[in-house]
């Protein structure tokens, strides 16, 4: 049995939501039909919040995504200091075979593409196993929780510390040294 829980709503919530106030547009309220009266929509998704202007008060609105008919609608919560109320949420990771999926991608089928003319799944997985990022033995007096990517994460500070020279503007992607021309041939002093 599945248990309904109201938790508070933040960007990206997808579920139910019930509001204050709403008072959709004609395209919106043909598609919802009654549940615009009831002021509970089923299936949204939250895009923003912040505070609006209604009947000279200030309070907390939502922005939500109705997939079905793909229009925004602003819910104005019921109180300013009470977030969205959205019933049946949760939250997962998708499975990664939905990259190698046969359906077509929707906005809630979370891999963006399919990898099917790249390569196959089993291939894939086989790469994956095979991948260590380190040539060292784990340590035996202790669990060392990083020892699988220790030797790269090193690597990469080493990299780091040769190829990074700070200047008047702090560049954190490598990458850009060489478009500022703070690389270790011409270095400018900060």
């Amino acid at each position: 049995m599945t248990r309904t829980k109201r938790k508070p709503a933040g960007i990206g919530t997808v579920g139910s939501c019930q509001a204050k106030y709403f008072h959709p547009k004609k395209e919106v309220m043909e598609a919802l039909k009654e549940d615009y009266t009831k002021h509970t929509i089923n299936n949204v998704l939250i895009i923003g919040k912040g505070m609006h202007r209604i009947n000279n008060r200030e309070l907390l609105a939502y922005e939500c995504r109705l997939p079905d008919i793909n229009k925004s609608i602003t819910f104005v919560s019921r109180a300013s200091s009470d977030p969205l109320g959205v019933l049946s949420i949760h939250w997962h990771l998708s499975p990664i075979t939905q990259w190698w999926s046969s359906k077509d991608i929707g906005q809630f089928n979370c891999a963006p593409f399919r990898l099917n003319s790249v390569m196959s799944y089993s291939q894939f997985n086989a790469i994956d196993r095979a991948i260590r990022y380190t040539n060292h033995l784990p340590p035996t007096t202790f669990d060392d929780k990083f020892h699988d990517v220790r030797q790269m994460i090193d690597a990469f500070n080493d990299h780091y510390e040769e190829n990074y020279t700070p200047s008047w503007l702090n560049c954190l992607d490598e990458s850009m040294n060489t478009w500022l021309n703070n690389h270790q041939d011409c270095q400018v002093d900060a």
